[in-house]
């Protein structure tokens, strides 16, 4: 009989023993399996204004840039911005576990800035959420914006926010230096130039010569119409974007090498019919009660003022 105990007290151990190796088993195969599914939710995602190449000045007096786009290129939203010695470029990678709050482990937000005046030279990688962080540990960075011109000196605006109260302040970053050099009550995105978006004829011209822009970029995508003096007069570049048609071609004028009434008059010319000197800008304003006014506007200072437009270069 005290046999048999023995054995039965034996058998009942191993059980023990194996059912408590199973519960281990299942509970690293569960938290293998959470982790998983943990790792499968997670993705991570770029942001940024695409890629360029072939940077050049489309004209000889260095007044105007010239490059082409990746399909993807956008400058909407701060994530291209042009100043006068200046092009910079946004760059973010983020998981999905929201974009909009505060930095997480692993995420990158850098500044890819050209220098206009050696087109030659490599572009700077500017760590953002770095500089940030050497200006003031307490704020994170929420927004890039555009570059502003004070002084002759060109500053990239940021928008910061607070950890833990959440206030939100506008900074400006020396482009010369990549340091913060204090707040700045400037917008942070503004559009310098008559766009396809506005009610005068040039928006018009722009919009149907499948020309879009934004944020002081003109963006010329395939298929290019062939009838505005533009293509005529710079030719090789519409080639080039004929021969990569999945490509944007993009042209920006430099702020403190050409005036707004330059590239205004400029842009006349160039969105004019082919053969036609320049294109007659007719503003339309349409009241409430459906009433239309028109008005041609000769100079930049008549666009700027039927636009609601103020400028300060």
């Amino acid at each position: 009989m005290e046999k048999k105990d023995v054995e039965m007290k034996k058998w009942k151990i191993v059980a023990l023993f194996l059912v408590s190796i199973l519960s281990i088993s299942m509970i690293v195969y569960q938290k293998s399996i959470d982790l998983q599914n943990n790792e499968h939710k997670i993705k991570w995602e770029k942001y940024d204004a695409g890629l360029i190449k072939e940077l050049h000045y489309l004209d000889e007096e260095k007044r105007i840039i010239s490059f082409r786009g990746s399909e993807d290129f956008t400058s909407l939203n701060g994530w291209a911005s042009i100043g006068d010695r200046y092009l910079v470029l946004g760059t973010r990678t983020a998981s999905n576990e929201g974009i909009d709050e505060e930095p997480k482990k692993g995420w990158t937000w850098h500044a890819i800035v050209y220098d206009l005046d050696y087109l030659d030279k490599k572009p700077e990688k500017v760590d953002l959420y770095q500089v940030v962080k050497n200006y003031d540990k307490n704020f994170y960075l929420l927004f890039q914006g555009n570059i502003v011109i004070e002084d002759d000196k060109e500053y990239l605006l940021l928008t910061l926010q607070q950890y833990e109260k959440k206030n939100r302040i506008t900074v400006k970053m020396d482009l010369d230096s990549n340091k913060i050099v204090g707040e700045t009550t400037e917008k942070l995105l503004k559009s310098n130039y008559p766009n396809s978006h506005n009610l005068t004829s040039l928006g018009d011209a722009i919009y149907n010569s499948n020309v879009y822009n934004r944020n002081d970029f003109f963006i010329f995508s395939y298929p290019y119409c062939d009838c505005i003096n533009f293509e005529k007069d710079y030719s090789k570049f519409i080639q080039l974007g004929k021969a990569n048609k999945e490509d944007k071609m993009v042209v920006a004028f430099r702020k403190k090498k050409i005036s707004v009434e330059e590239s205004y008059q400029m842009l006349r010319h160039w969105f004019a019919p082919l053969g036609q000197d320049k294109l007659e800008v007719i503003g339309t304003d349409e009241s409430n009660d459906g009433e239309k006014q028109t008005k041609v506007l000769e100079t930049y200072q008549e666009f700027a003022e039927w636009s609601h437009l103020e400028r300060d270069w």
